[in-house]
């Protein structure tokens, strides 16, 4: 099933029909990260995908690393669909955006499915964005993308690392967004307010994932009220793009606890 391209109320994918589900991707994230999932959604729901501001089709609009404020990117879109049930799913930050929105738009949606998520960044998680801050300032662009890729990716994916779309990235990567990006990612800490989350939440974490560690997603579902937590076998921090099939086909039998299927 084709998505087509949306204007309002910003640039964005939509395709299928009936309850929606809202995709957000992590900081600086873009629609195609989840292109695996965008058709299979498309099936059986409406399905929504936006660039984050700052890059893809959004790329004229100032950049934000707030994930309070780039919530409300969720609070305009919904706007847009009035009386539809709907569900988000958030991946890594994007998980984090859908936490801070569910704090006060809780009402306007029937659930999450959050993956690579948390409440709270452990210790091994800050030295991970410390090591990655330090490889950008100090080795550059190229070092900083190759060593992420290592580390986002499951360690037997490590052959398949494409340098040259790496080189391509590195030449036009905005240092000074991607260190704000970092901040963001090692200040993000809602553990004091998120079992004020009383919507039903869906946890997907893959157990190889070496950028947000099995245990924060373990450590999220004991503070959310109304939560599961299904383990993948592998993927790393990029499963929905290294585990396409598995990671798939947890996110709709989660969807499918949260929303009526259209088909």
């Amino acid at each position: 099933m084709e998505l087509s391209a949306q204007q309002e109320p910003f640039p964005h994918l939509r395709g299928g029909a009936g309850a929606a589900v809202l995709l957000v991707p992590g900081l600086g994230g873009r629609t195609d990260f989840f292109s695996a999932q965008l058709p299979l959604l498309a099936e059986r729901w409406t399905v929504i995908a936006w660039d984050q501001r700052g890059v893809g089709a959004r790329e004229s609009e100032p950049a934000c690393h707030s994930p309070a404020e780039l919530a409300a990117d969720v609070a305009s879109m919904l706007d847009d669909l009035t009386g539809r049930p709907v569900a988000l799913v958030g991946h890594s930050m994007g998980a984090g955006i859908c936490q801070h929105f569910a704090l006060d738009g809780a009402a306007r949606i029937e659930g999450m499915v959050l993956s690579s998520a948390w409440a709270k960044p452990e210790d091994k998680f800050r030295a991970l964005i410390a090591k990655r801050r330090q490889i950008l300032e100090s080795e550059g662009p190229a070092a900083y993308l190759a060593a992420s890729a290592r580390m986002s990716l499951p360690q037997s994916a490590g052959a398949v690392i494409d340098t040259d779309a790496l080189a391509e990235r590195a030449a036009t990567l905005d240092v000074v967004e991607e260190l704000a990006r970092l901040d963001a990612l090692h200040a993000h800490d809602l553990s004091a307010r998120v079992s004020e989350i009383e919507l039903p939440v869906e946890l997907l974490a893959a157990a190889d994932d070496r950028l947000t560690p099995l245990k924060m997603s373990e450590d999220l579902a004991e503070r959310l009220p109304q939560s599961r937590l299904t383990i993948l076998e592998h993927g790393g921090h990029m499963a929905p793009q290294a585990n396409p099939d598995e990671y798939s086909s947890a996110l709709i039998h989660s969807l499918e606890r949260l929303l009526p299927a259209t088909h």
